[in-house]
């Protein structure tokens, strides 16, 4: 595509980048329940571009452990319904 050079910089990929340490410390069946709520986030952007950087990573670090654990029963149930079959 032609024109301007486009910005890679998006808040879900800063996101990603800045709990890069977290994502890394999850197994690996976790870290691809993260990499599909980062995912999701990037089907939302509007939605992170109203987080507020200088707010507390605490709360959001649980928060993220909450969404982690409704990823995988999510993708647990699905694999029951569908019998193996994404």
């Amino acid at each position: 595509m032609g024109g301007s050079p486009q910005s890679s910089s998006t808040p879900a990929r800063d996101f990603e980048q800045d709990w890069n340490a977290f994502r890394s410390a999850l197994d690996e069946g976790d870290a691809a329940m993260f990499d599909e709520i980062v995912d999701k986030m990037q089907a939302q952007p509007h939605a992170m571009a109203m987080q507020d950087p200088d707010e507390d990573d605490d709360f959001t670090a649980m928060l993220l452990s909450v969404l982690i654990e409704q990823q995988r029963e999510i993708a647990e149930l699905r694999m029951e319904v569908t019998g193996g079959r994404r």
